[in-house]
């Protein structure tokens, strides 16, 4: 260890924040609960993906080996977004960052492709 990397160290206090117990377990709550919900929505949109591209686009994807491959295209952009969102969040306050994030969604939400017959829908024979 450097003699400078030692000297940080050792500048370096440790705090402890001693909450009340009422406020420890609504924080424990909170996080549990919070970590459910997202790995559940990621659970349902990971197995979703593939039919939703196959409704979505219809036309241009017959064979499997092609929505496989925008499946990994997606999942790539996906995951550099994760990379770039995780740098600014050491960079700038977390308020406003996700704000910009949801701006930004909104303005992309009115050009995505809507399917003929609704999303979830399947036309229906009339007998």
């Amino acid at each position: 260890m450097r003699p400078q990397s030692r000297h940080r160290l050792q500048k370096k206090k440790v705090t402890h924040v001693h909450l009340p117990r009422h406020l420890a377990l609504r924080t424990v709550v909170v996080m549990i609960g919070s970590a459910i919900a997202s790995s559940l929505l990621f659970n349902f949109t990971t197995n979703g993906n593939a039919q939703l591209l196959a409704e979505r686009l219809d036309g241009l994807v017959h064979e499997p080996a092609m929505l496989g491959l925008l499946l990994a295209v997606v999942y790539a952009v996906a995951s550099f977004a994760q990379v770039v969102v995780g740098r600014l969040l050491d960079r700038v306050p977390i308020k406003p960052l996700l704000f910009g994030i949801l701006l930004g969604q909104a303005t992309i939400l009115p050009w995505q492709p809507r399917p003929q017959a609704g999303f979830g829908m399947r036309q229906r024979c009339s007998t």
